[in-house]
């Protein structure tokens, strides 16, 4: 994605500082690079498409968090289970 992007613009950097370049070739390059980036601007949705399918999803994150509650619950009823336990071998210990 981003390779792309700084593929052309270094390319036209290098065209822009070339020792022949006359002035019109110079406002096409730019031109070029404007519409360009112009372009890119109405391709937002597709990048950042792209980068949600490189990185974890929000799905994924989710159900992350839900196990880390899950075990947190159940690291919890199994403290309480314990010490309901405790309490009635107490009780009947008497």
């Amino acid at each position: 994605m981003w390779n792309a992007i700084l593929q052309r613009f270094q390319g036209v950097s290098a065209a822009l500082q070339a020792v022949e370049l006359d002035l019109c070739n110079a406002v096409d390059l730019v031109r070029s690079l404007r519409e360009y980036v112009a372009g890119l601007r109405d391709q937002f949705d597709n990048f950042e498409t792209a980068a949600k399918n490189m990185s974890p999803t929000e799905q994924t994150l989710n159900e992350r968090e839900k196990e880390r509650a899950r075990l947190m619950i159940h690291l919890s009823l199994s403290a309480s289970c314990q010490a309901i336990v405790a309490s009635v071998h107490q009780s009947l210990s008497v």
